[in-house]
């Protein structure tokens, strides 16, 4: 009998191939189906998803184990470098984002996202501006983030790169929303 992560998993790979194939019928690069990364474990990153889906984006969902993700990742990676968005722990990025710098992409956007002490979310993005402010702050943020992070236009050569996350604390739970985008070269969403 087939299994949601057995079907999660044929979803991945033919988006994987699709992000990697050669140039289209007019000559120029084919818009790649985006792929959106989210901890099914929390209910943000899973609205989050369900929103870059709706625009399009392939959904790839994972909680502890990155192994499916990271061994997809890697190979489709080697072939053509291309952009992730996700929505995971620090964790997950931590080791998400040292195999994109292993395969030409870097951090372009990065949003942490915790509660602070008077329990009221508190969001801190550096970056490419991807959600403003102000949409963070209102209920609705993580479909705003979800769409937006599919949507932002890349372009590869003028973003700033970020600094690699350090490794996660004891609390490696706390939310992390995030855009990879090719070094160089590599297709933009």
């Amino acid at each position: 009998m087939i299994d949601r992560r057995e079907v999660l998993a044929a979803g991945l790979t033919v988006s994987l191939l699709t992000c990697t194939k050669a140039v289209g019928a007019a000559g120029a690069a084919p818009r790649p189906t985006p792929l959106f990364v989210a901890d099914e474990r929390f209910a943000e990153a899973r609205a989050a998803a369900s929103a870059a889906a709706r625009k399009g984006a392939a959904v790839h969902a994972i909680s502890d184990d990155l192994t499916a993700l990271y061994d997809r990742l890697d190979r489709a990676w080697r072939e053509h470098p291309f952009p992730v968005a996700g929505l995971t722990t620090s964790s997950a990025l931590f080791v998400i984002e040292r195999l994109a710098a292993d395969r030409g992409s870097r951090t372009v956007y990065r949003g942490i996202h915790r509660r602070g002490a008077d329990g009221r979310l508190v969001h801190e993005a550096s970056g490419a501006p991807t959600v403003p402010a102000e949409v963070l702050a209102t209920a609705g943020w993580t479909e705003a983030l979800g769409m937006s992070l599919v949507d932002f236009p890349l372009a590869a050569t003028s973003l700033e790169p970020l600094p690699m996350l350090a490794p996660p604390g004891p609390d490696g739970s706390v939310l992390v929303s995030w855009l990879l985008a090719p070094r160089r070269g590599g297709t933009a969403f």
